[in-house]
């Protein structure tokens, strides 16, 4: 089990040359998400979103702080199943309810000792990266604080904000009902 912190931004062609000048390249993904839940979206509802991605289960519990994603991220079944229980359903009760490709380059770059990720994602409806920290530990800090630094130690000009997940935004032209409950539309 780990802990994302995460910050969305827009895609612009200047801050893409930036990333790919001052981070390290990582490596180049393709992912195919098909998003799960009940057919009342009770998932959803909760701010649980259960995804197959490439073949295996991902469970993301997300908390959002307006521009800032917090979400624990579950990979094991059996974990998985045991936090699903809580609505009182598992895996194979769920169905799918929107699906996201996307074309991720990720990168990577060492600021004062944390490891930021940066991801530019491409799917579907648009195009955007994030700004990411993984902790694998309860750390208290303002990530928030430390993701703008860094993003302007690097000259990244775009502006953060309420970006909507890529699911909102796939979910808003493939499942509006899925979309109205996920989305603060």
């Amino acid at each position: 089990m780990q802990r994302e912190i995460e910050k969305k931004y827009e895609l612009t062609n200047h801050d893409y040359e930036i990333i790919k000048d001052k981070c390290k390249f990582v490596e180049n993904k393709e992912l195919k998400d098909y998003y799960l839940d009940t057919a009342d979206f009770i998932l959803g509802k909760h701010n649980f979103y259960l995804r197959l991605r490439n073949g295996k289960y991902e469970l993301k519990i997300l908390t959002v702080d307006w521009e800032v994603h917090d979400c624990e991220e579950i990979e094991d079944e059996d974990i998985i199943n045991e936090k699903l229980s809580e609505f009182n359903i598992n895996i194979d009760t769920c169905t799918g309810v929107c699906f996201v490709h996307t074309q991720r380059e990720k990168y990577e770059y060492d600021f004062n000792g944390i490891t930021f990720t940066v991801d530019v994602d491409r799917y579907q409806y648009d195009a955007r990266y994030e700004i990411e920290i993984i902790l694998t530990d309860d750390s208290k800090f303002d990530w928030e604080e430390k993701i703008e630094s860094f993003r302007k130690m690097i000259w990244l000009e775009s502006d953060g904000g309420r970006k909507a997940m890529k699911v909102e935004t796939c979910a808003m032209h493939q499942n509006i009902g899925y979309y109205e409950v996920i989305s603060d539309y």
